[in-house]
């Protein structure tokens, strides 16, 4: 069935379009130096995270409804027929799974106000077609007895850390959840049709994630006390726990596990190799030994991994670049890939989710000024463009392209160039806009930001200054004790180096960010 869904897809002549859900209208089509709303750049994505149901039936999705993220879902070749589901009361919907053919499960996340301000979650499921919610974090019975009595009749503040989804068992999945207050996190097997569990494990001390092996147990956790960092390792030999936080490759190397292969000794695993890119490895845990590496890339961080919802299974590793792209190891992904990049080029195409059986495969395509979704049917050659995440035409919004400006000290600091459309690119008003973080880092991607100045008539310019991520642990390393010093070099050589290219007036430039950026703004200024 994959072979011959393959070779539909090759042999396209003619693509289909058409709209598989009703989003908000986009902004109509005008001149490139005409005023856009700004309300076009301060709505939400239009569409996020969309998925196929696991028999391919369905397509559910995030979508804007009256200022609110809802989940929607929709019959695929019926249309009319979607079921929007809004926001628990003053929440904000942030993931939602699949778990079968009839139910999702929704994590939302909103504020507590009592006893200070700070973020809590809570996690849902919901049936495709009839009405209401089912709470998958049930509260404990109470034990008058118990110690912490007093608290468990609060609620957890994390209720939606799903650490396994059970593929070979449609009905439930594993949760951790703190939900006695003791500082472990026990772990429950979820009906999700009714929120009933069983507990697994009363959970270990100051652990609250776990990964899983390809078995589904669970294999590796993490949590911190107030004196240190805990990470336990549950040996498949004994069963017993053992600790690996003082362990030479975690001390020194700096090597974080992502999963598991078919061995549960052996671990995929982030490494920064010889404090270079990081790249993903697989690694014998307790030996502290790399055993292969599975996937690297020259200049960037490898940052994620792609696993088949059906099997668990690794199938591709992610990195960005100047765009997020996704290599896919399982060669009926990397064919598709190949073709999807002809069709499609001018930016970076991932295959976000599938029904190989069906041959349908949901697509994301983005570049400097387009984020897009397809519905690909392989065996008739139909793209069915689901819906745009930019409101604005393309045409309408300013080119961004990548430069590298060597700082004072020669090192080669990657930037990011805005220009508004319409105009000169000489002498403009400049806003330089330093990232936050500042452990993160500027792309290519659209930029609300960015677009809307442009569209103003001013140059934006976005450095990854030394410290940001993605690009290998020493560049990263550069920028320690460095806030106000190299870093901010940083930020105001590549303003003289838009002032020397004559991109920039130097009588008008400012300087304006949020979080790290807002700090570096001030120090700017």
């Amino acid at each position: 069935m994959v072979a011959n869904a393959r070779r539909h897809f090759l042999a396209w002549s003619v693509l289909c379009f058409a709209c598989v859900g009703a989003m908000q209208p986009v902004i109509p089509r005008a001149g490139a130096t005409d005023l856009i709303p700004v309300e076009a750049f301060a709505r939400l994505p239009q569409i996020s995270q969309p998925a196929l149901s696991p028999d391919g039936s369905h397509i559910a999705y995030l979508a804007p409804i009256a200022g609110q993220r809802n989940l929607v879902i929709t019959p695929l070749g019926e249309r009319g027929k979607s079921q929007a589901i809004p926001p628990v009361e003053k929440t904000d919907i942030i993931w939602f799974e699949w778990m079968n053919n009839e139910r999702l499960i929704i994590s939302y996340r909103y504020t507590n106000e009592i006893h200070g301000t700070y973020a809590r979650t809570a996690l849902f499921s919901v049936h495709v077609r009839e009405p209401g919610y089912v709470d998958m974090a049930k509260e404990p019975k109470l034990r008058d007895a118990h110690p912490y009595a007093q608290y468990i009749r609060q609620r957890p503040q994390l209720r939606d850390k799903v650490i396994d989804m059970l593929p070979d068992d449609p009905d439930h999945f594993l949760l951790a959840i703190d939900s006695d207050f003791d500082g472990r996190a026990e772990i429950r097997r979820v009906n999700v049709h009714t929120g009933h569990y069983v507990t697994l494990s009363k959970g270990y001390d100051h652990i609250w994630n776990w990964i899983t092996d390809q078995n589904h147990e669970y294999r590796l956790g993490w949590g911190a006390s107030f004196k240190e960092f805990r990470l336990l390792y549950i040996d498949p030999d004994t069963g017993k726990h053992r600790e690996v936080n003082d362990k030479d490759w975690y001390e020194d190397a700096d090597i974080s596990p992502v999963g598991f292969t078919e061995d549960p000794h052996i671990a995929y695993a982030f490494e920064p190799h010889n404090g270079g890119k990081r790249r993903l490895v697989t690694f014998d845990v307790l030996k502290g030994q790399v055993k292969d590496v599975v996937f690297a890339h020259a200049d960037a961080d490898v940052s994620g991994v792609v696993t088949d919802p059906k099997t668990g299974r690794l199938v591709g590793a992610s990195y960005t670049d100047d765009l997020s792209h996704t290599v896919y190891f399982d060669p009926d992904l990397a064919a598709l890939k190949a073709q999807l990049d002809e069709w499609l080029p001018g930016g970076s195409n991932r295959i976000l989710s599938w029904n190989r059986e069906k041959g349908l495969y949901v697509i994301r395509h983005v570049s400097d000024r387009d984020d897009k979704y397809y519905l690909l049917d392989t065996t008739n050659g139909a793209a069915n463009l689901i819906a745009s995440a930019i409101s604005i035409p393309a045409d309408m919004l300013a080119k961004t392209e990548r430069h590298l400006i060597r700082a004072r000290d020669g090192l080669e600091i990657p930037a990011y160039l805005t220009l508004p459309p319409g105009k000169p690119p000489k002498d403009l008003p400049l806003v330089v806009l330093p990232h936050g973080g500042p452990h993160s880092r500027d792309t290519l991607h659209y930029n609300y930001w960015s677009q809307f100045l442009a569209n103003r008539g001013y140059a934006v310019l976005r450095p990854n200054f030394r410290g940001s991520s993605g690009y290998g642990s020493v560049f990263a390393k550069l920028g320690e004790g460095q806030w106000g010093g190299k870093m901010q070099d940083d930020v105001t050589d590549a303003t003289h180096w838009a002032i020397d290219q004559g991109y920039a007036d130097p009588k008008e430039i400012c300087i304006a960010g949020g979080s790290y950026g807002g700090y570096a703004a001030l120090m700017g200024a």
